[in-house]
């Protein structure tokens, strides 16, 4: 339990510090290596299969996030713990604009504190890879929307008509989800004839 800490794992979480994360990456590496070459050895398929990732990632695991030494540092690096205590992990602007202002206190706009020092007019935007990437970002985004979209409406509509049949035949017992599902939200002279 980590009393006093703000909510985001991001800025306080003991095993992911840059260090063990790349320690990770790297006996993965090493493990999947020393795995394939066993099995080609063996005679086997020179592939890392499904059953051989729980040992790989244990093995892992083993030689990164759960070292105690490194585990320590990231605390002490992240600034809580029993030896540093030194709030760095409140210190982030992200973390600082949600913090509740005293009285006489200016409060701290979250639009300001999230700011960039880069001007919008200084991004490049419209040529080369980032223009590319952006206009094949906002034309997937926009037929997702417009797919999606429609086929949110029509799923609605479906349900609702469904409903309403089997509301009106008498297939269904008569209950207040039942009657929302129909498009019914008030009780009337119809929703006894239902009953």
């Amino acid at each position: 339990m980590n009393i006093g800490l703000p909510y985001g794992t991001s800025y306080w979480q003991v095993g992911d510090s840059s260090e063990q994360n790349g320690s990770f990456k790297m006996n993965l590496t090493k493990n999947k290596n020393d795995l394939v070459a066993k099995k080609n050895d063996a005679g086997l398929a020179f592939e890392v299969d499904k059953r051989d990732v729980a040992k790989l990632v244990k093995d892992s695991w083993r030689a990164s996030f759960a070292r105690i030494q490194s585990n320590r540092k990231a605390v002490l690096t992240r600034g809580w713990g029993p030896k540093a205590l030194n709030y760095d992990c409140l210190l982030c602007k992200e973390i600082i604009c949600y913090k509740p202002t005293a009285g006489n206190e200016p409060a701290i706009s979250r639009s300001v504190a999230l700011e960039s020092s880069l001007s919008p007019l200084e991004l490049n935007l419209s040529t080369g890879l980032a223009g590319t990437l952006l206009e094949r970002i906002v034309v997937k985004v926009h037929a997702s929307n417009q797919l999606n979209k429609n086929t949110i409406v029509k799923r609605a509509q479906k349900q609702k008509n469904t409903a309403k049949s089997e509301l009106v035949n008498h297939e269904k017992r008569c209950t207040s989800g039942f009657l929302i599902s129909s498009g019914t939200y008030k009780l009337d002279g119809t929703v006894i004839g239902y009953v």
